[in-house]
């Protein structure tokens, strides 16, 4: 019995290692003298969210849904991608991190930082594979090109070259200076008031990890009246993770907050956690997927558990609020980009005919159709359910409170851009900046400001640094 123990585990131990080499091969048959062909792969630079931090990182990816004869190429060995700095040979190649399948798309996942590259550093990305030659085989160097059938005055083809053209910094800054008419203070008179709203958003403290993302971002808007009712002061600092290791889409977070008015009148300490999720969306593709409206994905839906700390409040605050702490169920949704009289996505060549992949699919071009460069729509909603406050006479009440936003975004280009003399793109501040007029529409309470309640139309000028 124990040599039957024995030889179980023998046999258990070979088949994981051998599993291992399988998936986590690195060895490469092909060198500096290896022949070259050249093919469309379709290789581009992104955003990639790590499973299950999803923590933003940039990376290359070489995407093929399948090889035509002769070529013969072994997937699952990482060391037969090739990712060169351009000009690079095939030894000087970069490290790759790992290959991924989505929706029956190959890629493979690069980290560029890692690899010690830059933005505008340019990059040359192939397969190491096999050629079948009559009843042998020969190891071929296949590099991505932009026309395989296009050759120079020598009768050469040429590689494609990447360019990094995303951020290393994934963070970001939004200003807005708006004006907005009408607004209401919270001594119950109107006046037009300027504001001005930013934001800062750090989606990954932490390097490379690869357990959960841990994230800072602070919303605010200063306002020109410290009497009016939508001034906010907040920072947040959370930590999220994906409850799946899948492409499913269920982040669960954890986070801490603190807000308040502009002269912090009120202010509350916050903890929360919850969890969010997006539905299936392709039913979607007639009716919200077209020369019209662009809607990409569902809605972001999230419910979370909130505790809520006063530490200061006004006497408006007080009397709806009467206890320092609070307990709230919080709901929340938001639904964006939904892009508008967008172009077709379909990419086309030079004789207006449609690209299309080696399985013969027409290739879209989603960097043409979602960009800040597009007139567009952002959505979203909030409420909070308070099941155990009470009245300053010690009545027990269930308080609901909601917020909606709407947005209609209008980007600032060409001949438009000139008619704006703060963003000429001789203004050294704002020459790298992504410019769009905000039109904003939002009705509802300000949980930085005791709830007040309260309805809104702004415009303003968004600037977003590059």
């Amino acid at each position: 019995m124990k040599h039957i123990y024995k030889v179980i585990q023998s046999m258990i131990f070979l088949l994981i290692l051998g599993l291992f080499f399988t998936q986590h091969s690195s060895g490469q048959v092909c060198n500096d003298s290896t022949p070259q062909e050249f093919e469309r792969l379709e290789s581009i630079f992104d955003i990639y969210r790590v499973q299950p931090s999803m923590a933003p990182r940039t990376y290359v990816k070489v995407g093929y849904q399948s090889l035509r004869l002769p070529y013969i190429f072994d997937a699952t060995n990482l060391g037969n991608f090739l990712i060169v700095k351009s000009g690079n040979p095939v030894s000087a190649k970069l490290k790759a991190e790992k290959f991924d399948i989505f929706k029956d798309n190959k890629y493979l996942i690069f980290d560029a930082s890692k690899n010690g590259l830059k933005k505008t550093d340019k990059v040359n990305v192939g397969l190491c594979l096999k050629k079948k030659v009559g009843n042998t085989e020969i190891a071929v160097v296949l590099w991505d090109t932009n026309n395989p059938n296009e050759v120079d005055a020598a009768g050469n083809v040429a590689a494609k070259r990447l360019e990094l053209s995303v951020p290393q910094r994934l963070s970001t800054i939004t200003v807005v200076p708006d004006v907005a008419p009408n607004q209401e203070l919270i001594d119950g008179t109107k006046r037009t008031t300027g504001q001005l709203k930013f934001k800062v958003d750090i989606p990954s403290l932490v390097k490379n990890n690869n357990v959960a993302r841990f994230y800072f971002n602070t919303d605010n808007v200063i306002s020109t009246n410290w009497k009016d009712k939508s001034s906010k002061v907040e920072m947040k600092l959370g930590a999220e993770t994906n409850l799946f290791r899948t492409k499913w889409f269920v982040p669960i977070n954890f986070e801490t907050k603190a807000n308040g008015d502009q002269r912090l009148k009120n202010a509350t300490f916050i903890a929360s956690s919850g969890i969010k999720t997006i539905l299936p969306w392709s039913w979607t593709r007639k009716g919200l997927f077209n020369s019209l409206v662009k809607a990409p994905i569902s809605p972001e839906f999230g419910i979370s558990a909130e505790y809520y700390h006063r530490i200061k409040q006004d006497a408006a605050s007080l009397k709806k609020f009467p206890r320092k702490d609070s307990f709230a169920l919080v709901g929340q949704f938001t639904w964006l980009p939904i892009q508008l009289f967008t172009p077709s996505c379909e990419k086309r060549d030079g004789n207006g005919n449609f690209e299309t992949d080696s399985a013969g699919n027409i290739v879209e071009d989603f960097d043409t159709c979602f960009s800040a460069q597009r007139i567009s729509l952002e959505l979203s909603g909030k409420g909070w359910w308070f099941p155990y406050e009470k009245t300053l006479t010690g009545a027990k009440v269930k308080r609901f409170e909601g917020r909606g936003e709407i947005s209609l975004l209008i980007p600032i280009t060409g001949s438009l851009l000139n008619r704006f003399p703060f963003t000429k793109s001789e203004n050294p501040l704002l020459v790298n900046a992504t410019q769009r007029i905000r039109i904003k529409y939002v009705v509802g309470a300000n949980d930085a400001n005791g709830f007040k309640r309260a309805s809104q139309l702004t415009f303003g000028i968004e600037l977003i640094p590059k």
